[in-house]
């Protein structure tokens, strides 16, 4: 804190400047500084109510001073953005890294007041800043919705896959299980052999005239009787005596 006038005018600030929690109870000149690579400033305070912590006018630097601003009334603190870049989540001067909608609200703020001051090439800065701000975060959050849509459709690809690999392995276990079925070998049906030709019974030839002749013999003296009915008993014998002869030659 300082009790007393804190008098900057002139001074050199070299690498990276913390005014953290500090109170100004009298006037501050910041008139005339180098600025440093970094300066950090987080929750500046000015007691007396018509007094405010005024960086207008320092020295032009070769590039912007890296600003890093934490729980800042701007009431109470006035820079010409001209000399600065806002630069955020600096872990080391800020353990809770402010959100989105915090770090928008110091954007706006600071662009309200370059116009409230006439700073019009710090206004013109700190508007191209927070749109590059922006789009940047836009960038961030497509690639993040890309990378989430890609992170899903890899879930819904690896449960699919599961999902056929199951049934395919649930086929192969039925499969393995079901006895298998060995189908009956076409077998024709067998038949008879045809005979090709016929082929009657051979009997020799002095055989069957021998019985012709013998047959002759027979008829020859069988008579047939001239009164069959009176003389039926000759008929009869003489009858029998023929079928037994025919029988006899069929043996």
């Amino acid at each position: 804190s300082f009790y007393e006038d804190a008098e900057f005018y002139g001074a050199e600030f070299k690498h990276t400047v913390i005014f953290s929690d500090v109170n100004f109870y009298g006037k501050s000149n910041f008139v005339n500084i180098s600025l440093p690579d970094t300066l950090v400033l987080a929750n500046l305070q000015a007691d007396s109510t018509k007094l405010s912590i005024d960086i207008t006018q320092p020295r032009k630097p070769a590039t912007p001073c890296k600003l890093y601003l934490y729980a800042i009334d701007f009431n109470k603190l006035i820079i010409n953005y001209e000399y600065f870049d806002l630069c955020f989540d600096d872990k080391k001067t800020s353990p809770k890294p402010l959100s989105l909608r915090q770090k928008s609200a110091v954007f706006e703020a600071l662009i309200d007041q370059q116009k409230t001051y006439g700073f019009y090439r710090g206004q013109a800065k700190a508007e191209q800043d927070y749109e590059d701000f922006k789009e940047r975060h836009r960038v961030i959050q497509r690639n993040r919705d890309s990378r989430t849509f890609s992170m899903v459709g890899i879930v819904i690809l690896l449960i699919v896959l599961l999902y056929l690999t199951i049934r395919r392995n649930n086929k192969t276990k039925v499969i393995q299980v079901t006895p298998s079925v060995q189908p009956t070998p076409y077998q024709p049906p067998t038949s008879e052999p045809v005979l090709t030709s016929y082929q009657p019974i051979s009997i020799p030839l002095e055989e069957v005239q021998a019985l012709v002749a013998e047959s002759m013999q027979q008829w020859r003296d069988y008579h047939i009787p001239v009164d069959v009915v009176n003389e039926s008993e000759e008929f009869w014998q003489g009858y029998e005596q023929l079928l037994a002869e025919v029988r006899r030659i069929k043996k």
